[in-house]
């Protein structure tokens, strides 16, 4: 495979390893990397790994892993993880390898340590949509509908395919019916898995467009506001956001 032709003497010289005072790191937007300063930064310098590293990795363990390979495809999938540690696209890459190996447990552990570092609402809601299905293949049924139901509250974009799902879920036990939002806090909470702090998200990104327009930043404070705005769409806030399109750096 070209990839892993171009990746393995990478690794072996230790191109992209880690030292005592930097680090290499992906980040998928900015809002991540925003995540990683507040969360798991330590002092050490971050170089950005380049992108195509990154997506040689990504696509390297997909294709593996459809190929039926999946053992080899976790060097590929560990290593997203490792230089991406709060890209929920990191995460869900390594459940579709551990998924493939029938190592379903790990897959819910993944996913809900990724619930509590994704950045944006979009990514919150995704990660629960994926953890409703493994948790629906545990026989954890009542947990999954929570996960759905709440995952399809965060974000719209997948709502229609986790409600396809989730019908199809509440039709195959009797007595299983849909959770109201009380419920649903509650089922999650029980087990351990977060709600998703999508208002708390919102926040942080607001303080950050702040930061970078008192920086004359006005590029990245676009950015930020673009994800506060994924969870409220508020007049103000969007006049902010319209605004800086018209505002030069320097401006």
């Amino acid at each position: 495979m070209l990839f892993r032709s171009v990746l393995v003497p990478l690794a072996q010289a230790g191109a992209y390893a880690d030292g005592p005072t930097r680090v290499f790191r992906y980040f998928n937007s900015a809002a991540e990397r925003v995540r990683f300063n507040r969360t798991v930064a330590d002092g050490r310098d971050v170089v950005l790994v380049p992108d195509a590293y990154y997506a040689a990795h990504s696509l390297t363990a997909r294709v593996l892993t459809q190929l039926g390979r999946a053992e080899e495809a976790q060097v590929h999938a560990d290593e997203l993880a490792r230089v991406a540690p709060v890209t929920p696209d990191a995460a869900l890459s390594r459940v579709r390898v551990l998924e493939a190996q029938e190592r379903i447990f790990e897959c819910v552990d993944v996913l809900v340590d990724a619930m509590g570092y994704a950045a944006t609402a979009r990514e919150m809601s995704i990660c629960l949509y994926r953890l409703a299905y493994m948790e629906w293949r545990l026989g954890r049924n009542r947990l999954a509908v929570a996960c759905y139901e709440r995952s399809m509250r965060l974000h719209g974009e997948i709502a229609s395919q986790a409600k396809e799902e989730l019908d199809e879920l509440l039709d195959s036990e009797s007595g299983l019916s849909r959770l109201d939002p009380e419920e649903c806090a509650r089922e999650l909470s029980a087990a351990g898995v977060p709600l998703g702090d999508a208002d708390g998200a919102r926040h942080v990104m607001e303080e950050a467009a702040a930061a970078c327009v008192d920086a004359r930043l006005m590029g990245i404070s676009r950015a930020y506001l673009a994800v506060a705005l994924e969870v409220d769409r508020d007049d103000a806030l969007l006049g902010v956001y319209r605004s800086l399109a018209s505002v030069s750096p320097e401006g």
